[in-house]
């Protein structure tokens, strides 16, 4: 293969790369945030009854979610809860998740295990603007 063909073949797959979302068979950290997680630790303590009654939901398409583990109630802390995430698109960059529904855009330090999806800075929680630590458990 000549030089010439062979940067020819690497400019097209660099310029492949951008549109390669999260389903890309190769990026094994990103396949291992899809499925769906319940908040079970905020700031060091247990999360509100309300937001564990949620999950994360990220799926291969890049689509993130979320998800309710109870059924529709009348409380307007319930209804707020459940449109605050509603449907976005995620990737992962360097570490840092992106989400396109997030306040915050400079995405989320992420570490992901078989189990567990913690946030040095959740994309969607925060108190008083601060963005909050968590940790997720993966549920089936």
């Amino acid at each position: 293969m000549t030089p010439h063909r062979l940067t020819r073949r690497l400019i097209f797959v660099l310029a492949l790369l951008p549109f390669a979302g999260p389903s890309l068979a190769g990026d094994a950290p990103a396949k291992n945030l899809v499925g769906r997680w319940q908040l079970t630790e905020l700031d060091g303590k247990a999360p509100p009854r309300f937001l564990q009654e949620k999950l994360l939901v990220l799926q291969e398409d890049g689509t993130i979610r979320t998800e309710d583990l109870k059924p529709a109630s009348k409380s307007a802390v319930l209804d707020a809860a459940a449109t605050a995430v509603q449907t976005g698109k995620w990737r992962l960059t360097d570490g840092r998740l992106f989400v396109s529904n997030s306040p915050w855009k400079d995405g989320a330090p992420v570490a992901v295990s078989p189990q567990t999806l913690s946030f040095e800075r959740d994309p969607y929680i925060s108190d008083n603007g601060k963005q909050s630590k968590t940790i997720y458990t993966r549920r089936p």
